[in-house]
């Protein structure tokens, strides 16, 4: 990136991010969001909204970089983009340690910071299931 460039990207009205023509299928075939066109610029504030098992979700996750998109184009020119997800969730395609990861790796750490992280967060031994008595699974 050139300082000229770095001026304009950081412009009131600079395209931040762009879909075009974006989708997601997922591998089950479920088409989640088709076709989907719009540009985001610095200063615009956006609302995604739709009832529920509409895509929203999908999309936030497009935006960011946390689920790809499977068809068109999604650009983003800004580092730290982030959204509030409407439920405390795990994803779910990322093991346990790397949802532990997650908010380390999108602060940029290393992966040597981040299983540090991990490791220090995890339980010094099994803990029994209060309702059962049992251990967890290792």
């Amino acid at each position: 990136m050139t300082a000229g460039t770095a001026t304009q990207d950081s412009a009131v009205g600079a395209e931040v991010i762009a879909f075009r023509a974006a989708g997601k299928t997922f591998p089950d075939g479920t088409e989640a969001v088709r076709d989907v066109s719009f540009t985001l610029r610095r200063g615009e504030f956006l609302s995604v909204v739709g009832p529920s098992g509409c895509g929203k979700s999908t999309l936030l996750r497009m935006a960011s970089g946390l689920g790809p998109h499977t068809a068109g184009e999604v650009a983003s020119r800004v580092e730290n983009l982030g959204y509030v997800f409407q439920d405390a969730t795990l994803l779910p395609w990322r093991s346990v340690r790397k949802n532990v990861e997650l908010p380390a790796e999108l602060e940029g750490s290393s992966r040597d910071q981040r299983t540090k992280l991990a490791t220090a967060l995890r339980p010094a031994s099994p803990r029994r299931d209060t309702r059962s008595g049992r251990r967890p699974c290792p």
